[in-house]
């Protein structure tokens, strides 16, 4: 499998699937993976998509608040008091 181009889409998945469901996300994929690696053989093409996706799951992309830190956990426990 082509590893480069699997972190290339990955690294590009902020511009390219913003937004976008997993669904959808793959889809896409698929078409820019037609679209501008015509050479790659179709199945080689769902290969890189379903790589890219499995790597964007780990990094938990499709349930993350754009623009939001990965590590705030919602609380607002660093918050100063309304009396300080």
């Amino acid at each position: 499998m082509n590893t480069a181009l699997v972190s290339s889409l990955a690294d590009a998945a902020d511009e390219l699937l913003a937004g976008l469901t997993r669904a959808e996300a793959r889809e896409t994929l698929l078409d820019h993976l037609r679209e501008n690696h015509a050479a790659l053989p179709a199945a080689e093409r769902k290969r890189v998509a379903d790589a890219v996706l499995l790597l964007l799951d780990r990094e938990d992309f499709f349930n993350a608040v754009p623009g939001g830190d990965p590590d705030d956990n919602g609380s607002d426990d660093d918050a100063p008091d309304a009396d300080e």
